[in-house]
C-alpha cells in the first residue's frame, strides 16, 4: 500500500473516505466489490461523524461548565467578603479563637484564595450561623442559607465540570475507536481493489486513490543539517520526505556556482569525509523515487564546528 498510505490526520482521512464510499456505491456492484459496499462504508463514515461531532459538542459544554463553576466561585466569594464583614463587626479585624471556631483557615480573616478552602469555609460558615443567629443579617446578605444555597451551587457547577471530563475521556475514546475502525476500512478497500484491478488500471482514481503503477512523486526533504566530524569530514543527516525512495547528497564548495553530486543513500544520513571544513561548503538533499525527483531542500549551511563529545 506504498502508493496510498494511511491518512494520519482525522479530516483527511475522512475526507478520502467520503470519496470512498461515494466511489463504493456508484462503482462497486460493476467492479464485483463484495466487503466494502457503499452501504458499509457510510455506515462506518457516519459512525466516525457521530463520534467525532460528539467529542466537538462535549469540548463545547466543558468550557461552559467552566465558565459557570467561575462565576459560582465568584459569587461564592462574594458571600464570604459579606460575612466576613458582619463578623468584623463582633469579633474585630484580627484573627482570635472566635474567627477560628467560624471555619476561617490559616489564622486569617481573609477570604481564603483557593477554591476548596472558600468552598470548605461556606459550609463552616453555615453551621456557625445556624449555631449563632444572633449573628446574622439579612440587609447585609450575611446568613445560614444564604451560605447553604452559595455552596450548593458551586458543588453542582463543579460536578458538572467533573462529570464532563469523564464524558469528554469517553467520548474521545469512542472517537479513535471509530477513526480506528475508518483506517481498517481503508486498508481494507485497498486490498479488495488489488484483487479486482490491475495495479496501472485507471479505475484507482474513482477511489481518490492513486495508481499504484504510478507512484507519487516524493515531496521535498523538510530540512537537513550538516556538522563537521571529528578527523574530518561532515556528516549530513536529514528528515524523511513523504514518498521517498532514496535521497541524492550535493555540495557546493565556495566561489562555484553549481551544486555536485557527491553520493545516493536510502537512508537518512551520509558521511562525506572527503570534502574540507575550511572554508565550509554548502550542501542540499534531493528526494527521489521511480516517479522523478523533488525540488532540492533548502541549502544547510555547515558552521565549521565540530559536534559535542559524549
Amino acid at each position: 500500500m506504498a502508493a496510498n498510505p494511511t491518512p494520519t490526520n482525522d479530516d483527511v482521512l475522512m475526507a478520502r473516505l467520503t470519496d470512498m464510499a461515494r466511489a463504493c456505491a456508484e462503482h462497486g456492484e460493476a467492479l464485483g466489490m463484495k466487503i466494502n459496499t457503499g452501504e458499509v462504508m457510510e455506515a462506518a463514515l457516519q459512525a466516525a461523524r457521530e463520534a467525532k461531532a460528539e467529542v466537538g459538542r462535549l469540548k463545547k459544554l466543558r468550557g461552559d461548565r467552566r465558565k459557570a463553576l467561575r462565576e459560582a466561585d465568584m459569587a461564592a466569594e462574594r458571600v464570604l467578603g459579606r460575612c466576613r464583614l458582619r463578623l468584623v463587626m463582633f469579633y474585630g479585624p484580627n484573627f482570635n479563637t472566635q474567627w477560628d471556631a467560624a471555619g476561617f483557615p490559616d489564622r486569617s480573616t481573609q477570604v481564603p484564595e483557593s477554591q476548596a478552602k472558600r468552598s470548605s469555609l461556606l459550609t463552616s460558615l453555615a453551621g456557625w450561623f445556624r449555631g449563632n443567629p444572633a449573628l446574622e443579617s439579612q440587609d447585609m446578605q450575611a446568613t445560614a442559607e444564604i451560605c447553604e444555597e452559595a455552596h450548593a451551587a458551586y458543588r453542582a457547577a463543579r460536578a458538572a465540570v467533573n462529570r464532563g471530563k469523564s464524558e469528554l475521556r469517553t467520548a474521545v475514546v469512542a472517537k479513535n475507536a471509530a477513526m480506528k475502525k475508518l483506517r481498517q476500512r481503508h486498508r481494507s478497500v485497498i486490498r479488495e481493489l488489488k484483487v479486482l484491478l490491475a495495479d496501472d488500471d485507471a479505475r484507482w482514481r474513482l477511489f481518490g486513490l492513486n495508481v499504484p503503477a504510478q507512484p507519487s512523486m516524493p515531496r521535498p526533504v523538510p530540512a537537513a543539517q550538516a556538522e563537521k566530524i571529528p578527523g574530518g569530514g561532515w556528516l549530513l543527516t536529514w528528515k524523511r520526505a513523504r514518498h521517498a525512495r532514496r535521497y541524492r547528497v550535493q555540495a557546493r564548495r565556495p566561489g562555484e556556482e553549481a551544486f555536485e553530486n557527491q553520493v545516493t543513500v536510502k537512508g537518512l544520513q551520509a558521511r562525506l569525509p572527503e570534502l574540507p571544513d575550511n572554508p565550509a561548503p554548502e550542501f542540499q538533499i534531493i528526494a527521489a523515487n521511480e516517479a522523478g525527483e523533488a525540488a532540492a531542500c533548502g541549502v544547510a549551511k555547515a558552521d565549521g564546528q565540530a559536534p559535542p563529545q559524549p
